[in-house]
């Protein structure tokens, strides 16, 4: 295909491409701050496609014909501005779960015990006796202990059974498993 485009085409070209990978026709993320959900994320996106259509115009027209239609053809598959968002979305998910975490240590804390942090325990049994320290900060060690040492095992928020596997003492699971209450002063 030894096509050669007009002026009038090629310009049309280059705004299509530039609106379709930037997305600032898109009026989900282009409309007024105050109608959306997430206006840090809005001001970002703009700021990134306000950023980004200048170079990319330069790019698209420094193109030659040819490449200038396949661009316009992968245009449509994956815009940029998608990538953008589904970007944003996953450092927006590792930031609330660093700040989950970090709130959960704080509440541990708060109710009178620390997180056991020991990495020589299996994990599920470490996050079922704090999620039921969690729950009931009132819950004794041996209550804990008999509910993970049962057939019923222990039911997590998100529907696992926890159960221990095998015999363990009570004693080693109070030291080594229940997290440890503060001292008082």
């Amino acid at each position: 295909m030894n096509r050669k485009l007009s002026a009038g085409t090629r310009r049309r070209y280059i705004e299509y491409i530039v609106n379709r990978h930037t997305g600032v026709t898109n009026p989900n993320w282009w409309g007024p701050l105050d109608d959306l959900d997430y206006p840090e994320q809005a001001v970002a996106y703009r700021e990134w496609a306000l950023a980004r259509a200048p170079n990319l115009r330069t790019e698209l027209e420094g193109m030659s014909d040819e490449a200038l239609l396949g661009e316009y053809d992968r245009c449509n598959e994956k815009p940029e501005w998608l990538t953008f968002s589904l970007e944003n979305f996953q450092q927006q998910e590792r930031q609330d779960e660093v700040e989950r975490t970090r709130q959960y240590h704080r509440n541990i804390t708060r109710a009178g015990g620390f997180a056991h942090r020991s990495t020589r325990q299996p994990p599920e049994i470490m996050e079922a006796c704090k999620c039921m320290y969690a729950s009931n900060r009132k819950i004794a060690a041996k209550q804990g202990y008999d509910k993970l040492m049962s057939k019923d095992g222990y039911r997590m928020p998100d529907g696992r059974v926890i159960r221990f596997k095998g015999e363990l003492a009570f004693e080693t699971f109070r030291t080594r498993y229940w997290p440890k209450r503060k001292m008082s002063q």
